[in-house]
Order: structure tokens, then sequence, then C-alpha cells
């Protein structure tokens, strides 16, 4: 059922996914908290979610397996900016999209295997402020706190990117592997390879993806040295 705007008091919820189970399930379980409205029983994924903002929603549910991943959540917090935006049936050891989903600023994470009970705490953490998720998530994130810290500290320890490094982390990004960077520079491919582990030196990581990850996170470089 569906309520409109004020017909009812406590935390006004939408729920955005394409699955029927998962829309028929989560009304089912929000339907017996009695501090939880279901204002709009499901919308799919790939609509328009500016109507959504006429509800005037508390919480925004929204499915984390869509093929929209973290798409998904920059447009609802673009669509209603006054909500809180919930990820759910996060599986929360793709690393990628949980960091992608912390990014778009997700006011909470609901694993895949999650209890209904569970559910309903993020959501009530989420509109008092709080952001709840499980171990592995706060995990992963305080990992890439960590991460952005090492390229920002101190003068000694932030190194800069050259021109060079800069483009094989944007390719490393895109997928390519040591030998098509070389193929795409013209390089030889232990010319590459050397670019790399410079970069994992600079940067405090472990591998090529962290490197990637790190550089599309923080999404800015500062002034790089001449090659």
């Amino acid at each position: 059922m569906s309520y409109p705007p004020g017909a009812q008091p406590g935390i006004r919820t939408v729920i955005v996914t394409d699955v029927r189970l998962y829309r028929e399930g989560l009304v089912m379980i929000l339907g017996g908290e009695r501090d939880l409205v279901l204002i709009a029983s499901a919308a799919p994924c790939d609509a328009d979610h500016a109507h959504l903002a006429h509800w005037v929603p508390d919480v925004v549910l929204a499915d984390s397996v869509t093929i929209r991943g973290s798409s998904l959540i920059v447009d609802l917090a673009g669509a209603v900016p006054a909500a809180r935006v919930v990820a759910f049936a996060v599986q929360d050891a793709a690393k990628e999209e949980v960091i992608a989903c912390a990014e778009a600023g997700v006011a909470g994470f609901v694993a895949r295997d999650a209890s209904a009970a569970e559910l309903v705490a993020v959501i009530r953490s989420a509109v008092a402020g709080e952001v709840r998720c499980s171990p592995r998530v706060t995990a992963l994130l305080m990992e890439q706190l960590a991460l952005a810290r090492g390229l920002h500290g101190s003068p000694d320890q932030q190194r800069h990117l050259t021109r060079r490094e800069q483009e094989i982390v944007s390719l490393i990004d895109a997928g390519l592997s040591n030998k098509e960077i070389a193929h795409r520079i013209g390089v030889e491919t232990a010319t590459v390879k050397n670019h790399v582990h410079s970069i994992l030196e600079k940067l405090c990581v472990r591998s090529r993806g962290e490197a990637a990850r790190l550089a599309r996170t923080l999404r800015r470089w500062t002034p790089p040295a001449k090659i």
C-alpha cells in the first residue's frame, strides 16, 4: 500500500528494485514495523526517479545488484536529495562496488545475507545520521581511507606520478594487461612493468587494481613531474 505525503507519521520509505521477490519481501518486512511507512511499494531501477521527490521519502532502499550499480545511487541522491539512500543486497566482498557506493554517498549498506532485523536497524540508523554496515564493509572502507591518506601524506611521502604513469594507471583501470598497455603506448612490456612497479611504490599500494581504484577514488592528481 502507498500513502500520500503527510498521511502517516514515521520513517517514510521507498523501495527501488526490479526484482519482484525483493519488492514483495521488503513490503512484508517493512509493513510489520510501526515506525516505518512504506510510501511507495516499489519503483524500477531504470525509471526516471524525479517523481519520488513528490513523496518526500526519508529513506530510499536501492538495489545494489542491479546492472546500474552505484550509478543508481547517484541518480537517486540527485532526484531525492533530502532522503538517505541505503544500498541493500550488497555483496560485501565486491570491493569495487562497495567503494563506488560509498563514493556516491550511500547512507547504509545491507548485506545480501542480512536479517530482517538488520535491515530495519540500518534504515533507522540512516535516519539518525549514522552509517551502519557489516564488519567486512567497514574494513574495506577503512582500507580505502588508509590508501587515500597514503597519497596525501607528508611532503616526504607524497611522490608525484609522471604523465606516463598517469596514462598507465588509466589503462590499468580500463582493464588492459601490461602487454596490451605496451602495445597501446608503443613500448616494451618490460618498460610497462617498470612503470607499474614505480606506480605501486609511489601510491603505497600492493596491486595494480588498488592503484587504479585509488586514482579513480581521488579523481585528482597533483601536477606531475617531468618524464
